[in-house]
């Protein structure tokens, strides 16, 4: 009785389950249609053709990992406090040396207002603008490529009313006054508050030295 063929009668078949190691440790299998070829193995071919096929092959099994594995809009390639923002579609404004030290001034759609606090290689970074003796508000936002990032804190009180008006309202006053110092300044807030203030704002949401303009023309008003 014959016996069957032997793997050293058909090398091309023994060959076509060879593996191929990479220069980075991974064992790559020929593809079949390459391996089932008798003329693409590996003991007829110089060293440097093998490394050549072995350096195809891995290419390209790393660009469909890369492809597989990337993702524009998902979630795990965003932080959660972006995602966040993202989702409540708050909106943006910064205005120009609008703080007390004459830096810009970040405000938001919900009634926040933040100030500058340090610039990096990646991006800005801002910090609430409510720091006084009594709330020290730890809210921070980051700003990368005109995207804006919540910090992981929340506000510790509650939104002004107007944030964009009263800031452009004490940027105006602070103008003004620079450029005529002998102008009395209740004169100033009170040119301001008639040709920029809406007069159906509430006094309480003005800043204070507005405040005390607005009350001082009603009274003479009345008078």
């Amino acid at each position: 009785m014959s016996s069957g063929p032997t793997p050293a009668q058909f090398p091309s078949v023994h060959r076509r389950r060879q593996t191929l190691p990479t220069e980075h440790g991974q064992v790559l299998d020929v593809p079949k249609e390459i391996a089932s070829s008798t003329d693409v193995s590996v003991e007829d071919h110089p060293p440097d053709q093998v490394q050549a096929l072995v350096e195809d092959v891995a290419n390209d099994i790393s660009e469909k990992d890369s492809l597989s594995n990337s993702a524009d809009c998902s979630t795990e390639d965003h932080p959660s406090d972006q995602v966040q923002a993202l989702v409540e579609n708050i909106t943006y404004e910064k205005l120009c040396a609008s703080s007390q030290r004459g830096k810009q001034k970040l405000m938001d759609s919900r009634g926040y207002s933040y100030t500058f606090k340090r610039e990096t290689n990646v991006g800005v970074h801002w910090r609430c603008a409510v720091l006084n003796k009594t709330v020290n508000c730890g809210m921070t936002i980051k700003e990368v490529n005109n995207v804006f990032i919540r910090g992981p804190n929340e506000h510790s009180h509650p939104p002004e009313a107007y944030p964009v008006t009263t800031s452009k309202v004490s940027k105006l006053i602070k103008n003004i006054a620079m450029e005529d110092v002998f102008r009395p300044a209740l004169e100033i807030m009170e040119k301001v508050i008639l040709e920029n203030i809406d007069p159906t704002i509430p006094t309480a949401s003005l800043p204070a030295a507005a405040c005390k303009s607005r009350s001082s023309g009603k009274q003479e008003a009345a008078n």
